[in-house]
């Protein structure tokens, strides 16, 4: 798989995850989902040091400094060019030869081999998918873990998005999830990830949302998994 060049390729991807937003049309020194969350950079923070860490669905590079000062070496990929583009720019003299960018949609296999990564991350992403292919996607992150691998993400329950009017919008793609499906999910890989969740109650600030102002609130899982193998 060849490294991102932000040069190449088309921008059929851009706004792919992003409810229509172009990431080279947002400001290079903020990510446009805001800054980190604390809940899921305290997780990071409590993890070993060092080590190779995957980050899925990267986006324009929320976690990527974060991740970058605190392990070795950092894959970040993502299949949205704006988003990859972005990072790269702003990532351009920072650490590159700790940090590997490549455009990929992880609804495929992931392109590496078994027991490559320490740790994946992943933020703002899986609840799009419905429950068979997100069982499939945790199951090849299982694959590319070390034993007793780390999987740090959040899965947002019960989201809404509401225009500033008050008309609840409905998002373009993906799943809805419940507190109780996202949990019985989550039990149902319990035989190869050991899981700890915590919840957290989250709204947005006011932003462009299919084109309209609005804001969305969720019930996040904040979960880390310890690979079982």
């Amino acid at each position: 798989m060849e490294r991102f060049d932000p040069t190449e390729g088309s921008d059929s991807t851009v706004g792919t995850f992003t409810e229509g937003i172009n990431y080279l049309d947002t400001p290079l020194n903020t990510s446009v989902w805001g800054e980190m969350r604390v809940g899921i950079a305290g997780v990071l923070s409590e993890l070993p040091r060092g080590g190779a860490w995957l980050d899925i669905g990267a986006g324009d590079g929320r976690y990527t400094s974060f991740l970058l000062s605190r392990f070795e070496q950092v894959t970040a990929i993502d299949a949205d060019r704006s988003a990859l583009a972005k990072l790269d720019a702003v990532n351009n003299n920072i650490c590159r030869e700790r940090l590997n960018i490549f455009e990929y949609n992880v609804v495929n296999s992931l392109p590496f081999s078994e027991e490559t990564f320490d740790g994946v991350l992943s933020t703002g992403l899986l609840h799009y998918f419905e429950e068979i292919l997100l069982k499939e996607i945790l199951l090849d992150v299982h694959r590319v873990l070390r034993p007793r691998g780390f999987l740090v993400f959040d899965l947002s329950t019960e989201v809404q998005r509401v225009q500033i009017e008050g008309n609840i919008l409905m998002p373009r793609r993906g799943a809805v999830y419940t507190r109780d499906s996202a949990y019985a999910l989550l039990e149902s890989l319990g035989d190869i990830f050991k899981f700890s969740i915590k919840e957290q109650r989250v709204q947005s600030v006011p932003m462009l949302i299919l084109g309209m102002p609005a804001k969305w609130s969720s019930l996040d899982l904040q979960v880390l998994g310890v690979a079982r193998k």
